[in-house]
């Protein structure tokens, strides 16, 4: 079965509005405890950024932009460890401009596309039409994050 079309304006909305409140999330979190680590496997808030944008990162390489600083490890769970490891000690500023500079490219990006490249352009090792991806590394990824911090009290 072929998947639902979404125009470009659907999907631009919906990356919008699922950051939007990725973002509200974060912004809510005082800054002294950004970097406690409360989340699932002792990650904090800045991890959870660094990891949000190495997947963002990692669709704009199956773009042709370069690839994020992390290797695939050869599985999500792996890749997501070794993130952590490797941004886990960087400057909070840092990571925190990374996460915009990554996001804004995202969305340069995908407006890029028309409606028909949105439904249609296959992305290497995906077996999903673009939007559909575009979807599982935005609005589809950021819900559980924010239950995260959620359930860390942080919210």
């Amino acid at each position: 079965m072929p998947a639902e079309r979404k125009t470009r304006d659907e999907v631009l909305r919906l990356v919008r509005d699922g950051r939007g409140e990725l973002e509200a999330a974060l912004a809510r979190i005082p800054d002294e405890r950004i970097e406690e680590p409360l989340l699932d496997g002792g990650w904090s808030a800045k991890d959870l950024m660094a990891h949000v944008a190495h997947w963002e990162m990692a669709f704009l390489s199956n773009l042709g932009e370069p690839p994020p600083p992390v290797p695939d490890q050869g599985g999500e769970e792996a890749t997501n460890r070794a993130v952590y490891e490797h941004h886990r000690t960087r400057p909070l500023l840092d990571v925190r401009r990374e996460f915009e500079d990554t996001h804004r490219r995202l969305v340069e990006r995908v407006s890029q596309f028309d409606d028909d490249g949105l439904n249609a352009q296959p992305v290497p090792d995906h077996d999903t039409v673009l939007w559909q991806y575009v979807a599982g590394e935005t609005w589809e990824h950021y819900p559980a994050h924010v239950a995260q911090l959620e359930q860390a009290g942080l919210l």
